[in-house]
């Protein structure tokens, strides 16, 4: 059962990764500033690119074009990146590899800019290897970042370099706004935001953004229920007798889903917590040689709290359905679990209670309308007497799991 069953599930992910089309409508501009119009690859990039994959259509072959072919490409309208040669703040904002100068270290470089707002004065987005930096440009200026930089003091502390502050209080000073305004912003995105927006108003013109609207559920809860066909044959090195195969048994379990959407690449990718009660038992009768009776009953009663941790990834489908897959590091602790083994004349042979186990598990499964959801999971062989040096066990399972989203 358990390497075939591994073999479809991996066979299906490659099948759902390969028919994934993340292609959409369109457009970049040329080094003539020239319209081109088609369909490009949507990374939903957490960092910045600095290439795209370009198709003319939908059947075509796609073209790999990089950051000195393109000035500007725009992905359903909503999605903006400008190239611009700029100087950018390499400086590293985590202590052991802090600078102790205030000063930024610039490096100059072609790179695509996120477009935030689009107006008088614009506000762009750099992002790449842990650097977060900001940029603006006033209407027919160039670009500029917006410097804020943390360095060591030479007691050991951090300092602070809000030079950011200054160059917005220059350049974006206007009738309704008040030096408060730029005294506290902080440097984060939503901050920034809103002061743009403010003097774009106050400038007259509107404000275009491509700030992605929030119509996600960063967190979801999901109650899962599950029916788990497990497989177990246990080993004694020291008393062979005790060697029991108790063949396939059912299961079940009941549990609670934590899932995080992660903000980046479409919502493809999530990180899952997940704890699950999990019971069943079984027993099995055997003839015993040269022993005190004639047979052995052994009988395994398992009752554990599941602790799980993961990555999920999701390959949608249309709007109400998505498929995803699961890999899983997992935890088994013992509730109460135990392994018997008696003989005919009611004498008991041995009663071992099994370990905490960690192992892995792979799934796949589908979601309808993020609200219900099935899941196959396989669990491979995992320990359970590895405190016991004479014990060995040989365990699987596969799981049908079913979730409603809270």
């Amino acid at each position: 059962m358990r390497k075939p069953l591994v073999t479809i599930i991996l066979l299906m992910y490659v099948i759902i990764l390969n028919g994934q089309t993340n292609f959409e409508e369109g457009y970049y501009l040329d080094n003539n500033n020239q319209k081109v119009s088609g369909f490009i690859k949507n990374y939903d990039w957490k960092s910045n690119p600095s290439e795209i994959e370009f198709k003319k259509s939908l059947d075509a072959s796609p073209t790999t074009l990089n950051v000195s072919e393109v000035s500007k490409f725009s992905i359903k309208e909503e999605l903006v990146f400008i190239r611009a040669t700029v100087d950018i703040d390499n400086s590293s904002n985590y202590l052991h590899n802090m600078s102790e100068s205030r000063l930024p270290e610039f490096e100059n470089k072609t790179v695509f800019l996120k477009l935030i707002i689009d107006g008088e004065a614009d506000l762009l987005r750099y992002e790449s290897n842990k650097l977060l930096k900001f940029f603006y440009r006033i209407k027919n200026q160039n670009y500029q970042q917006l410097v804020f930089k943390n360095f060591k003091k030479p007691n050991n502390t951090v300092g602070e370099n809000n030079q950011f502050r200054i160059q917005l209080q220059k350049d974006l000073s206007c009738s309704s706004m008040n030096s408060a305004d730029f005294k506290f912003v902080r440097y984060v995105q939503k901050e920034l935001v809103n002061l743009f927006n403010s003097y774009n108003e106050c400038a007259g013109t509107t404000s275009i953004s491509y700030v992605r609207k929030n119509d996600r559920k960063a967190l979801n809860y999901s109650i899962r229920t599950r029916l788990n066909m497990n497989n177990l044959s246990i080993s004694n090195s020291v008393v062979p007798t005790l060697g029991t195969d108790f063949g396939s048994f059912i299961g079940y379990g009941i549990g609670l889903e934590i899932e995080y959407i992660l903000p980046f690449n479409n919502n493809k990718w999530a990180v899952i917590f997940e704890p699950t009660y999990n019971t069943s038992s079984t027993n099995t009768t055997r003839d015993i040689q040269n022993s005190a009776g004639n047979t052995l009953t052994s009988e395994y009663t398992n009752n554990t709290l599941g602790l799980g941790i993961g990555a999920r990834h999701y390959f949608f489908l249309n709007n109400d359905s998505k498929i995803f897959t699961n890999f899983s590091f997992l935890i088994d602790l013992s509730v109460n679990s135990e392994i018997s083994s008696v003989r005919t004349n009611n004498t008991v042979a041995n009663t071992i209670e099994p370990s905490e186990t960690t192992t892995i598990g792979v799934g796949l499964g589908y979601s309808f309308k993020n609200k219900f959801s099935v899941e196959m999971r396989y669990v491979p062989s995992k320990d359970l007497f590895n405190n016991f040096a004479a014990w060995n066990s040989d365990s699987n399972s596969l799981s049908i799991i079913l979730g409603y989203s809270l």
